[in-house]
């Protein structure tokens, strides 16, 4: 009997799809622009929290500088996932630069919603840009 048991619960936990695993793919932002950049992702066409926490500048953690490659700090655990439960089915980058973040301030941007840029991505432009996104100021 322990040993049905004990195969009862082999055979349930191999049978689980566990397709709600973290992956470990990240967005590369090419920053080719003349000014530093913060960079942001959301589910919806606003940026509420939590970056409305923020006094301040967000941390640098968002913060892309002038002719450097990093990677988008805030990206979802589950990409797929996250853009299947998007509005609309998409993702959300938003770019805000330096220039309007310095003319503006953070609480600005974020009440009239002042973006430089925002990109709209499903998993199809995301594998078709290899997971980067250059962002060059335009």
């Amino acid at each position: 009997m322990r040993y049905l048991l004990v195969f009862i619960a082999i055979i349930l936990s191999s049978s689980c799809t566990c397709d709600r695993k973290p992956d470990s793919q990240n967005l590369l932002i090419v920053n080719n622009s003349k000014s530093n950049i913060y960079v942001f992702s959301s589910e919806t066409d606003l940026l509420e929290v939590p970056y409305r926490t923020y006094s301040g500048i967000p941390p640098s953690d968002y913060q892309h500088k002038v002719g450097t490659a990093k990677n988008l700090f805030d990206r979802p655990n589950m990409w797929q996932y996250s853009i299947d439960n998007s509005l609309g089915g998409v993702l959300r980058i938003f770019v805000v630069n330096q220039e309007l973040a310095d003319q503006y301030g953070w609480s600005t941007i974020f009440d009239r919603h002042l973006y430089s840029k925002v990109y709209i991505v499903n998993m199809d432009t995301l594998e078709s840009h290899h997971w980067t996104i250059t962002y060059t100021g335009k």
